[in-house]
C-alpha cells in the first residue's frame, strides 16, 4: 500500500514533531537558560520554547489499533507569576469520552534548570495522582507533579508518552496552542502502513498555515513558529473556529482523486441516505401509529406539530440523564431492532428518536428526510473542501408549504420548529439518493428567546422587600435552564433557582415557595413563580434611600471591561429581557427622583432598550418596566474591528440598568 498525505490550506490551522528516542534531553543552550525577554509577546510571564509531538498509529496483533503519542516541552519562566502558572502538571488519563478510548500515561520525566545552571531532576516518587478539571467540567484522573526548584529565569522541560487504545486518527483533532505563547510546535504523523490497509491520511490545518515534510522511518512533519497564547474573552467565538489545530483522518486510497465537489456531495447524499432508507421508510405498525396520533389534524404543519410533540414527549430518550438510566443500565437494555420496537417499548436513543420522526411524519404522506447540517461551534463549511468533518451532524428536514424545514424531535426540552442554536443559520444537504439539496437552517429571532421578571413587592419601614415573583423564560433560554432543573427534585429546584437569583440581585434573596409550570411542554413558557424576601438591597444616605428599580439584573456587571478587543464577537442567539416592578412603598416615604434612563439603540437596530416609570402617590405605587433585546435582524458575529459600538451599545444598557431611584423619608416631629 502507498499510504500519502495531502495539505490542505483553508485559512485554518495545525502542527506535528518529533523526539529522538536516543537522547533522554535535547541540548539546552546557554542563551535558553541566560534569555530574559520574551519573543513572541513582550507582556509574556513564560513561553513555551518548543514543543514536539510524536503521533504513531499502527494496528496490533489481537489488540487492534492504537496511537501512541510522544510530547516533549520546553519552557522559559520569565516571571514570578509565570513560574506560579507553571509550577505544576496534571495529565488526564482514563477513559476519555471525547475520544471514546482509554487513555495511559506513562513515562513521565521532567526537569528544572535554574538560572545558575543547576538542573534538579523530578523523582519517580514525586509524581502523584490527583483529579483534573477540563475545560468542559469534566472530571478526569491525572497524573500530576511540581517542578522541583522551579524560579524566575528557570527553564523546565517535561515529557511523558500518551497511549490511547483501540484508537486511530480518525477525524481527530491536535492542538497548536496554549495558554502562554510558543515558539515552536511540531509534530510528527506516522500513519497506520499495513497489509490490507488501503486508506491514506490527510491533514487539514486550522487558523495557521504550514507545510509537510517526509521524515525517515514513515513520518510526516508539519511544524509552526510563533503561535499567540490562547486567551479567552467574553463573548469570543468558539474555540475550535479561533484556536489553531490540525484535523488527521483518513479516507479510501482507490476513491477519486479528481472528483468535483458537487459530484463528492452528490455521492455523499446517495451513500449516507441509504444508510437511512430503512429507518425512515414507514411500515405497517408505524402507518397505523401515524394516523392516530394525526387523527382530526387537517393541515400539514399540525400533523407534523403532533408527531414531533408526541415523539418528544411521549418516547422517552434513554440518552438524556433525566430518563434515569445509568450507563449500565442503558448497555443492559433490549435493542430496538426494527422501528416499530421503538413504538413498541417506547424508548429510544437519541438517533432512533429521531428516525421514528421522519418515518411516522412519511407515513402521513408528507415528505420528510434526514439532512445533513453544519454547526456553528466548527470552522465554516466549505463544499470546496472534499472533507465531511464540519457536516457530520444530522437532523430531520420536512417538506411544508414548498420549503425544507428542520426539527429537533430527540431535544426533549426544544420547541417545535427550533433546534440547538449550534445548528441555526447553518449549511444544510439532504441526504437523498436522487438529487442535490443545499439549504440553510433558519436563526431563531430575539422575541423567541426571552427572559421576562415581573416583581410584585412591598417595602417595609425595616427597608426589606417581600412579596411574589414570576420568572418566564421562553425558546434557548427556557431550554438551558429545563435542562439544568429536569433531573432534580422540587427541595433541589428551589435551591438552584434561589442561587440563581443571588447572583444576579444586589443583597440576599430568600426563596420562600415555588411552583413550576411548563417543563413538559417545550412549546409553552417555562415559568417559576415564587414568593421571596429581600435583604439588604439598596443604600441608605441620611434620609434617603436609593434603590436600583431593575432588581433582576442589579448584580450583574458591565460586559465590558476593557477598550481593548483581540477576538471577534460571537452571541450564540439573540434574546430579549423584559422586568416590570410594582412596588408599594411605606407612609413614611415619599419618592424624590424617579426619571427613567433615556432610549438606548444603535443604528442598525441590532440592539434596543427603553423603560418607562410612573408613580401612583395617592397608592404610594411605583411601577418601573423594561424592554431590552440583542440580535435584532439576525446580528450575532462581529468582526474586532467592530468591537467599539457593540462596546458602546452594552455600556449603554448598563447604564441605564444601574439608573437609581431615590426615596426620601419623613422628618421625624
Amino acid at each position: 500500500m502507498t499510504t500519502r498525505i495531502i495539505l490542505s490550506f483553508v485559512f485554518l490551522s495545525i502542527s506535528f514533531s518529533s523526539l529522538l528516542a536516543q537522547e533522554k534531553w535535547f541540548p539546552i543552550s546557554s542563551q535558553e537558560i541566560q534569555s530574559k525577554a520574551p519573543q513572541v509577546d513582550q507582556d509574556a510571564d513564560a513561553e513555551v520554547i518548543f514543543w514536539e509531538v510524536r503521533v504513531e498509529d499502527r494496528i496490533v496483533e489481537r489488540v487492534g489499533f492504537v496511537c501512541e503519542i510522544n510530547h516533549y516541552l520546553r519552557i522559559k519562566i520569565l516571571t514570578d507569576k509565570g513560574r506560579e502558572d507553571n509550577a505544576t502538571v496534571k495529565l488526564g488519563y482514563g477513559k476519555i469520552e471525547s475520544l471514546d478510548s482509554e487513555i495511559e500515561i506513562k513515562d513521565i520525566e521532567a526537569r528544572t534548570i535554574q538560572p545558575s545552571g543547576k538542573i534538579l531532576e523530578l523523582g519517580r516518587n514525586d509524581i502523584f495522582e490527583t483529579d483534573l478539571i477540563t475545560s468542559n467540567d469534566v472530571k478526569l484522573k491525572a497524573k500530576g507533579f511540581a517542578f522541583p526548584g522551579i524560579e524566575k529565569g528557570s527553564v523546565i522541560e517535561y515529557k511523558w508518552t500518551e497511549l490511547r487504545k483501540d484508537f486511530i486518527n480518525f477525524y481527530v483533532s491536535h492542538p497548536l496552542s496554549k495558554e502562554i505563547p510558543v515558539r515552536r510546535v511540531k509534530y510528527y504523523l506516522k500513519p497506520v502502513n499495513a497489509r490490507g490497509f488501503d486508506y491514506g491520511t490527510r491533514i487539514h490545518t486550522f487558523n495557521e498555515r504550514s507545510s509537510l515534510k517526509a521524515e525517515p522511518n514513515g513520518f510526516y512533519s508539519i511544524e509552526f513558529r510563533d503561535i499567540p497564547a490562547f486567551r479567552t474573552e467574553s463573548f469570543m467565538p468558539p474555540e475550535r473556529t479561533v484556536r489553531p489545530w490540525i484535523l488527521v483522518y483518513y479516507v479510501d486510497d482507490n476513491s477519486d482523486r479528481n472528483i468535483t465537489p458537487d459530484d463528492y456531495w452528490r455521492n455523499h447524499a446517495k451513500q449516507v441516505s441509504e444508510t437511512h432508507k430503512e429507518l425512515i421508510n414507514p411500515k405497517k405498525e408505524v402507518i397505523k401509529k401515524a394516523k392516530e396520533i394525526v387523527v382530526g389534524a387537517a393541515a400539514d404543519e399540525e400533523r407534523v406539530r403532533r408527531i414531533f410533540e408526541f415523539c418528544q414527549n411521549k418516547i422517552v430518550n434513554v440518552d438524556d440523564d433525566a430518563a434515569g438510566f445509568t450507563s449500565e443500565q442503558r448497555a443492559k437494555l433490549k435493542p430496538n431492532k426494527k422501528e416499530s420496537d421503538i413504538l413498541k417499548n417506547m424508548r429510544g436513543n437519541f438517533a432512533e428518536i429521531t428516525h421514528i420522526f421522519v418515518a411516522l411524519v412519511n407515513a402521513v404522506g408528507i415528505k420528510s428526510r434526514m439532512a445533513s447540517v453544519s454547526l456553528r461551534t466548527n470552522p465554516s463549511f466549505k463544499k470546496e473542501l472534499l472533507n465531511t468533518y464540519t457536516m457530520t451532524a444530522e437532523m430531520p428536514a420536512v417538506f411544508l408549504d414548498g420549503n425544507w424545514r428542520y426539527f429537533e424531535p430527540a431535544i426533549k426540552h426544544l420547541p417545535f420548529g427550533m433546534m440547538r442554536w449550534s445548528r441555526e443559520g447553518q449549511k444544510t444537504l439532504l441526504l437523498d439518493d436522487q438529487s442535490i439539496v443545499w439549504g440553510v437552517t433558519p436563526i431563531s429571532k430575539p422575541e423567541q428567546n426571552k427572559i421576562n421578571t415581573e416583581f410584585e413587592l412591598e417595602l417595609t419601614d425595616d427597608l426589606e422587600f417581600a412579596g411574589t415573583m414570576r420568572l418566564t423564560l421562553t425558546g434557548h433560554r427556557a431550554e438551558t435552564v429545563r435542562e439544568s432543573i429536569d433531573a432534580l427534585n422540587q427541595d433541589e429546584r428551589k435551591q438552584y433557582f434561589e442561587s440563581l437569583l443571588n447572583r444576579n440581585i444586589m443583597g440576599k434573596v430568600e426563596v420562600q415557595t415555588i411552583e413550576i409550570s411548563g417543563m413538559d411542554a417545550a412549546s409553552n413558557p417555562l415559568v417559576i413563580e415564587m414568593r421571596i424576601g429581600l435583604k439588604e438591597y439598596g443604600e441608605v444616605t441620611g434620609r434617603r434611600f436609593f434603590m436600583n428599580p431593575n432588581i433582576y439584573e442589579s448584580k450583574l456587571e458591565n460586559t465590558f471591561g476593557t477598550n481593548i478587543r483581540k477576538n471577534d464577537l460571537f452571541y450564540p442567539f439573540g434574546w430579549e429581557r423584559n422586568t416590570k416592578l410594582r412596588l408599594k412603598y411605606p407612609a413614611k416615604y415619599s419618592l424624590e427622583s424617579s426619571d427613567p434612563p433615556a432610549s438606548v439603540r444603535d443604528n442598525r437596530g441590532i440592539g434596543t432598550y427603553d423603560a418607562t416609570r410612573r408613580v401612583y402617590e395617592s397608592e404610594r405605587v411605583f411601577e418601573y418596566e423594561k424592554k431590552n433585546s440583542f440580535g435584532n435582524n439576525e446580528y450575532l458575529e462581529f468582526g474586532s474591528s467592530g468591537f467599539a459600538p457593540i462596546k458602546q451599545l452594552f455600556d449603554g444598557f448598563h447604564d441605564a440598568d444601574q439608573r437609581a431611584i431615590a426615596f426620601v423619608k419623613a422628618a421625624e416631629q
